[in-house]
């Protein structure tokens, strides 16, 4: 990833953040804060996983895919799951507030502590009155949805157009018009743009349009310049424009 280059950051729950690699800086994603040095020294497409030391977050290298870390929870923490039993039922269970004895205040102590995700999910799980008592398969799915929480893993993506598109409708789909990804494609494909063309957009959704316009008819990647002209237009087209060429930015 080169310095100043934009970045997608696919967390593990699901939650999508752009920002700008630089060296030095940090990056605040909802509670946690790390930097993205190293992000700098590995590929597009790299994993991380998000270790939190008390105060302190850090990235760390991870080689494994997202399907191999997602795996990878049941080996961890295979001794609490209780082989499937055919007369264990939930049907008596009452999973409320009251079923775990952990307060927030004792799960962030354990964080301050020093303690890992991992660490964090088997306390939450042995300090829950209804955990011995559920089925394989509930306890699965319990371990499953602490972890999403607890223990965090990230993608550094490269941004591409279909991706800044997801990212926009999972943060709200009428900043885009509601534009899906099959109608965005193929609005991008009827319009034949080749490398070098020129094409006039009128559009309001947040410049995603003229952004994947400028990516289909820029030079190869490397080449690349956004020139628009700003003469006489009114103001809602120019905070079009400027929205264009951030997001033209992005994908170059």
């Amino acid at each position: 990833v080169p310095e100043g280059a934009w970045v997608l950051l696919l967390l593990s729950s699901g939650e999508q953040h752009i920002v700008r690699a630089k060296r030095g800086t940090k990056a605040r994603v909802g509670r946690l804060k790390f930097s993205l040095d190293p992000v700098l020294a590995a590929p597009f497409g790299w994993t991380f996983v998000v270790e939190v030391r008390g105060n302190q977050s850090s990235l760390v290298s991870d080689g494994r895919t997202v399907e191999e870390l997602s795996g990878s929870l049941a080996d961890t923490f295979a001794d609490l799951v209780a082989q499937p039993d055919e007369g264990v039922s939930n049907a008596k269970l009452v999973d409320d507030s009251t079923a775990q004895e952990l307060s927030q205040g004792d799960v962030k102590r354990l964080k301050t502590g020093g303690a890992s995700g991992a660490d964090v999910v088997r306390a939450l799980a042995s300090s829950s009155k209804t955990f011995a008592e559920k089925t394989a398969f509930s306890q699965e799915k319990y371990l499953r949805k602490k972890a999403k929480k607890h223990m965090v893993y990230l993608t550094a993506a490269r941004p591409t157009a279909l991706a800044l598109l997801d990212m926009m409708v999972g943060r709200g789909p009428d900043k885009v018009l509601h534009l899906r990804r099959d109608t965005y494609a193929l609005m991008l494909t009827l319009s034949n743009l080749q490398p070098g063309g020129r094409a006039l957009v009128v559009e309001g959704a947040h410049g995603l349009l003229a952004g994947g316009t400028h990516d289909a008819s820029c030079p190869p990647r490397g080449a690349r310049r956004f020139a628009a002209t700003r003469r006489k237009l009114p103001p809602s087209v120019m905070v079009t424009e400027r929205a264009a060429e951030r997001i033209a930015h992005m994908l170059g």
